[in-house]
């Protein structure tokens, strides 16, 4: 419209006579569009954030924290160390752009014959997404030949997925195995999961997992995968397994102690609000700030937007400090112990596949990693020393149970919020002594401002 005005001008003063456009004579172009990208848009729900924003929060002494509890200042979460803790997976709109992304990842849609049976597979997947993502979260470990090579000869960073001592654990206790579903079939349909996509060349090197684990958006290919292995519909066969299976649909089946698996994740998950997000457990990790700061550091390295941040190796390396969850060569379960304390502490991130911030534990998050951590040495200290008759509660016939499994076993010691801060505190006051006997490593950098990561 420009040119054609511009021309139509440049026609009047030179007295050209007024008419058709001036640009109608001009050759016509022709244009061959050899690639165009798509992409489906959620609908923003009625309370749904257009944005978030994270401001700074000044550091609170515990002396200040002790003079606002005296003035009658009720705790408040958004004032406390875990103010910047957001799980977003509680936001539909989050959830969506994780779907829409695991779902093109994995391929799902050229697993299934039908556009009926696409159709629906894909609803039900969504419907539960949140549970599948929990799922697949509590059965992360690394690459366990990986993890025994000393890290500067190893070929690839670690990556966290799910692995054949995981999917083992998975198929007993979600009694996935029987008349419709036999070992054999089931290793199957992992091998074909776990098997790099074409376009997995592209991906970051945390997704190049080489065919050994199962990262997140496999995971839900693996779900369709053994429900398609059965019988019939798809979809109907989804339904199937999710309902009888993996997930809680009505309460009755809580009240008879159907998906007892999920039930235990489920908990696991809930005691961060229960227990952790409170105001003792907040203090005694105040009081020892002094050790959690100087850990944190002098593992961490620089990430996005210059923060401090732990990636896999610093945090087994944090755990090989204070002395906990050794891993050896047959300690397969320490392995998952420590990851499934990174996964289930960490937030939620949208891409798994082209991102590595997935792998990047921030303060507040590695802050819970160690909480929970001695919750669940106390918890498996409660198992190593309960009598036979508790004992098969827990026990599968796999050996040590899972720690989702037996996380809250300890209700006095873990699910007590008093009881539990009490414990912490003589955890970090053992880690305290220790730290004066045994210097830290240097840190990367100075401090970690004032510990909000």
């Amino acid at each position: 419209a420009v040119a054609e005005g511009e021309a139509r001008g440049a026609a009047a003063d030179s007295g050209e006579e007024a008419g058709a456009s001036p640009l109608a004579a001009a050759v016509n172009l022709t244009f061959e569009v050899r690639a165009a990208s798509r992409m489906e848009v959620s609908a923003r729900g009625a309370d749904e954030p257009v944005c978030t924003v994270l401001r700074p929060r000044l550091p609170v002494s515990v002396t200040d924290k002790e003079a606002r509890g005296a003035a009658g200042a009720a705790w408040d979460i958004e004032q406390s160390l875990f103010a910047p803790y957001e799980e977003a997976l509680v936001r539909k709109n989050f959830r969506e752009r994780c779907f829409a992304l695991d779902w093109q990842y994995g391929n799902i849609e050229k697993l299934l014959k039908t556009d009926v049976d696409r159709t629906q597979v894909k609803e039900l997947l969504r419907a539960h997404y949140a549970a599948i993502h929990v799922l697949h979260s509590s059965l992360c470990s690394a690459d366990w030949g990986l993890s025994q090579e000393p890290r500067e000869r190893r070929r690839q960073p670690l990556v966290f997925g799910v692995g054949w001592h995981e999917f083992t654990h998975m198929l007993v206790q979600h009694s996935l195995v029987g008349e419709d579903l036999t070992l054999e079939e089931a290793d199957a349909q992992f091998v074909m999961s776990a098997v790099p996509s074409a376009e997995s060349a592209s991906w970051h090197p945390v997704a190049q997992t080489e065919g050994r684990l199962l990262l997140r958006h496999d995971f839900f290919g693996l779900i369709v995968r053994l429900a398609a292995s059965v019988h019939g519909s798809a979809a109907e066969a989804l339904e199937y397994l999710l309902n009888k299976n993996l997930v809680y649909t009505t309460r009755a089946q809580q009240e008879r102690g159907v998906h007892a698996a999920m039930k235990n994740i489920s908990k696991a998950v809930e005691w961060r609000v229960d227990v952790l997000h409170t105001e003792p457990v907040e203090t005694a990790l105040r009081v020892h700030m002094d050790v959690l700061e100087p850990l944190f550091a002098a593992h961490a390295e620089r990430g996005a937007l210059n923060l401090l941040i732990l990636r896999p190796e610093g945090w087994l390396a944090v755990l090989d400090w204070l002395e906990v969850l050794p891993v050896g060569k047959d300690s397969q379960m320490a392995l998952w112990d420590r990851v499934w304390l990174w996964r289930i502490s960490a937030m939620t991130h949208t891409d798994e596949v082209k991102s590595a911030e997935h792998l990047q534990l921030t303060f507040v998050e590695y802050v819970e990693a160690v909480a929970r951590l001695v919750a669940l040495l106390r918890s498996r200290e409660r198992v190593a020393n309960a009598s036979a008759a508790d004992l098969e509660k827990w026990d599968y016939g796999l050996g040590p149970p899972s720690a989702a499994t037996i996380f809250c076993v300890d209700k006095e010691g873990v699910m007590d919020t008093d009881a539990f801060a009490k414990h912490l505190s003589t955890f970090l006051g053992r880690a305290r002594a220790s730290h004066k006997r045994r210097p830290l490593p240097a840190p990367p950098v100075a401090g970690v401002g004032g510990g909000g990561g």
